[in-house]
C-alpha cells in the first residue's frame, strides 16, 4: 500500500511538471525514491517518457541518466553502451562536474555489468578523478567509486591497486560515519591478498564482530572462507553456526558462490567427502567462471592426495579449459594499459593546460610590449612639442619617486625591526611544538579549538606572520599549489603547518569533518613543508 501511495504522488507530480526547475525537482524527488526502492522508482519513470520529449535537451538527458542510474539500483542488467556513452558524450560537453561524474559513475557500471573490465576500469578512473579535483561531488557515489575500482583490480589480479582503492574506500566511509560491514571485508580481504595477514585477521575480525548483531548470509560465507582457508576452526565454527541458523538448507539449496566457502570449510573440518560434493557441485551448477577456475583447481588437489588418477585427470583438463577461458594474463595486461593510459591521459590534459596557460601569458605579453611601443611613441611625439613641460613632470615624478623610496626605507626598516622582535616568539613556538608554552597565539588556537573562541582576522594575520618569519619560503609555496584560493583554504594551509589535529582544524575553521579530510589529504605538501 505504501509503494502505491509513493508511485501515484510520483505521477501526479509528472503531469504538473511544466517548466525547466519543475522538471528538475521531479528528477530529484524521483531520484530519492530511487535510493530506497527502485522499483517504484522505474514506474515513475517510464510515467514520464511520452512528456519528457518535448522538453529541452538537457532535461532529457538527465531525465536518460536517471533512468540509467535507477536500473543499476534496480540490478536491471544493460544489454548494450549504445545510451551511456551518448550520456557521457553529452554531460563531457555540457555537464557541471556533478553530473559528469555521475555520467562515467554510471558508465563504468554498465562495462562491469556487460564484462568489458577494461572500459569499466576507464570509466571509473574518470569519475574519480572528476570527483576529486572538485568540492562539488557526490561523496558517496566517489566510495562507491573506490568500491568498484578495488572490486574490479581484483578480478584482474592487480593486488597492489585492489588494495590501494580498499583503503580509499574505507578511509572515505570512516569520513562520512557510514562504514559498512562490505567496506571492512574489502580491506580484509584486499590485506589477504597482499600477505599482509595480522591486518586482514584484524580486520575480518572487526566485520566478524559487527556481523553477530546484524548478521548477512554472503558476508558470512566470505568470513567462513577465510577463517576455513587460514585453519582458524573456533572462528569458523562460530560462522557455521551462525550460517546454519539463518539458513538451515540442505548443501544443494545452498547459493553456488557459497559453496566454495563450504568446501574449504569441510577440508578443514576433515571431512572430504562433502567437500567434493561442494566443489563438484560448482562445476555443475554455477555460472561464473572464476568459481568453476577455482573448484577445478580444488578437485585436482583432493583427487591427487586420495590416488585416483582417473580423477585427477579429468579435473586436470577441466582447469585448463577454465585457464584458456578466463585468460587471466590477457586481463591484467588490458587492465594494466587502461591503468596506464588513463595516467597518461592525465598528465597530457596537465601538459595541456600549461600549454594553454603559456600562450595566453605570450599573448600578454605581445599586447603589452604592443602597447608600450605605442606609448612611446605618443610620448614622443608629444617631448616635441611640450619639451619643458614634459622635463618639469618628470623632474616632479623623480621627487615623488625619491620621496617614495624613502619612505620604503623607513617600512623595510621597521619590517625589519618587527622581524627582530618576533625571532625569539617564532623560536620559542617552534621549539615547544605549538603545545607547551603560554604565548598568546597558541592559547587563541587551543581555546578555538576547544570550541571557546573565534578567531579574527588580527588573529589569522598574526598567526601568518608567526610561520612565514620561521618558513620564509612557506606562502610562496601556498600560492604555488593553490592558484585561485579561499581565506579558509589559507587557513587550512598554515594550520596544518604547525601541525594542528584535524579535529582541531574542524572546530577553528568551521569547516565539516569530510571538507576537513578531503583538504588534508590534497594539502599534505602543507604539513611536509614540500
Amino acid at each position: 500500500m505504501k509503494q502505491f501511495v509513493i508511485f501515484v504522488c510520483c505521477v501526479f507530480f509528472a503531469f504538473s511538471c511544466s517548466d525547466d526547475a519543475a522538471w528538475e525537482k521531479k528528477l530529484m524527488q524521483i531520484k530519492k525514491v530511487g535510493d530506497s526502492n527502485p522499483a517504484v522508482a522505474l514506474g515513475s519513470i517510464d510515467s514520464l517518457a511520452e512528456s519528457v520529449k518535448t522538453q529541452p535537451e538537457h532535461i532529457r538527458m538527465k531525465y536518460e541518466l536517471l533512468r540509467v542510474r535507477v536500473n543499476d539500483k534496480a540490478d536491471v542488467m544493460p544489454d548494450s553502451d549504445s545510451d551511456v556513452k551518448r550520456l557521457v558524450e553529452y554531460f563531457n560537453r555540457k555537464g557541471d562536474d556533478a553530473e559528469r561524474q555521475e555520467a562515467l559513475y554510471y558508465a563504468g557500471s554498465v562495462y562491469r555489468d556487460l564484462q568489458d573490465t577494461p572500459r569499466a576500469l576507464e570509466h571509473f578512473l574518470q569519475s574519480m578523478s572528476v570527483a576529486e579535483r572538485t568540492e562539488r561531488c557526490d561523496s558517496i557515489l566517489l566510495r562507491n567509486t573506490y568500491s568498484n575500482l578495488s572490486y574490479l583490480f581484483n578480478r584482474v589480479q592487480d593486488n597492489q591497486n585492489y588494495l590501494l582503492y580498499a583503503q580509499k574506500e574505507y578511509e572515505i566511509s570512516m569520513a562520512l560515519h557510514r562504514l559498512e560491514n562490505t567496506s571492512i571485508i574489502h580491506l580484509a580481504t584486499a590485506y589477504h591478498q597482499a600477505d599482509s595477514n595480522r591486518l586482514a585477521q584484524r580486520y575480518f575480525d572487526e566485520a566478524f564482530s559487527r556481523e553477530q548483531e546484524r548478521p548477512k548470509m554472503e558476508e558470512l560465507y566470505i568470513l567462513l572462507d577465510y577463517y576455513a582457508l587460514g585453519g582458524l576452526q573456533q572462528q569458523a565454527d562460530r560462522c557455521m553456526a551462525m550460517i546454519d541458523s539463518l539458513s538451515p538448507d540442505s548443501l544443494g539449496n545452498r547459493p553456488s558462490s557459497a559453496k566454495l566457502a563450504l568446501g574449504r570449510y569441510y577440508q578443514m573440518k576433515g571431512d572430504s567427502r562433502s567437500a567434493i560434493g561442494c566443489y563438484e557441485s560448482i562445476l555443475t551448477n554455477s555460472s561464473s567462471l572464476e568459481e568453476k577456475y577455482d573448484a577445478s583447481r580444488k578437485l585436482i588437489s583432493m583427487y591427487h592426495d586420495a590416488g585416483n588418477a582417473e580423477k585427477t585427470s579429468l579435473f586436470a583438463v577441466r582447469f585448463a579449459q577454465m585457464c584458456d577461458t578466463l585468460n587471466l594474463g590477457k586481463r591484467q595486461e588490458m587492465a594494466a594499459t587502461v591503468n596506464n593510459l588513463y595516467r597518461y591521459q592525465r598528465d597530457k590534459e596537465k601538459e595541456q593546460e600549461i600549454l594553454q596557460a603559456g600562450e595566453r601569458y605570450r599573448s600578454w605579453a605581445i599586447s603589452i610590449t604592443v602597447l608600450a611601443l605605442l606609448a612611446v611613441v605618443v610620448v614622443g611625439w608629444c617631448y616635441e612639442r611640450k619639451k619643458n613641460k614634459l622635463m618639469q613632470e618628470v623632474l616632479s615624478l623623480s621627487g615623488e619617486m625619491n620621496e617614495l623610496k624613502m619612505e620604503q626605507e623607513k617600512l623595510q626598516e621597521e619590517v625589519e625591526r618587527q622581524k627582530l622582535q618576533n625571532t625569539a616568539l617564532i623560536r620559542l613556538l617552534h621549539q615547544s611544538g605549538f603545545a607547551s608554552k603560554a604565548d598568546d597565539i597558541y592559547n587563541l588556537l587551543k581555546r578555538a579549538a576547544e570550541g571557546k573562541y573565534t578567531m579574527t582576522a588580527e588573529n589569522w594575520r598574526q598567526l601568518y606572520q608567526v610561520v612565514d618569519e620561521e618558513s620564509p619560503g612557506f606562502r610562496e609555496m601556498v600560492l604555488q599549489h593553490l592558484g585561485e584560493f579561499t581565506d579558509q583554504q589559507m587557513q587550512v594551509c598554515y594550520l596544518l603547518r604547525i601541525g594542528m589535529a584535524k579535529l582541531d582544524i574542524q572546530h577553528i575553521t568551521n569547516l565539516s569533518r569530510v571538507t576537513v579530510w578531503r583538504w588534508s589529504k590534497r594539502y599534505e605538501w602543507a604539513e611536509k613543508g614540500e
